[in-house]
């Protein structure tokens, strides 16, 4: 498992083969994934490792979902971003909570 981990991308579709550490990431960060297309505004809850990768664990509206954060995270614990995914690219950006 180590061995296929170290060749796929984090973000990678994983399901036709039963097997995305992506997903298994977000089910150990008891959070969602972010679908392709998807985008998403929240809180950081936190920057957390799974297997040697980097994730936002992100609040909007009450749910978590977790976002791959690459090699060394620019966001921190209570920063509001912003997140789009398109297929296994994932874009970070500064987010504005008009609300708060």
């Amino acid at each position: 498992e180590a061995r296929y981990q170290a060749q796929q991308d984090p973000a990678r579709e994983g399901a036709e083969d039963g097997f995305s550490p992506y997903e298994k990431a977000a089910q150990e960060l008891d959070a969602k994934t972010l679908q392709d297309g998807q985008e998403l505004e929240g809180e950081v809850l936190e920057v957390a490792k799974v297997d040697g990768q980097n994730y936002y664990v992100v609040e909007q509206e009450g749910e978590r979902t977790a976002v791959p954060a690459g090699e060394k995270p620019e966001f921190e614990q209570g920063d509001e971003i912003s997140v789009t995914r398109a297929g296994a690219e994932f874009e970070a950006a500064a987010g504005y909570d008009y609300g708060r």
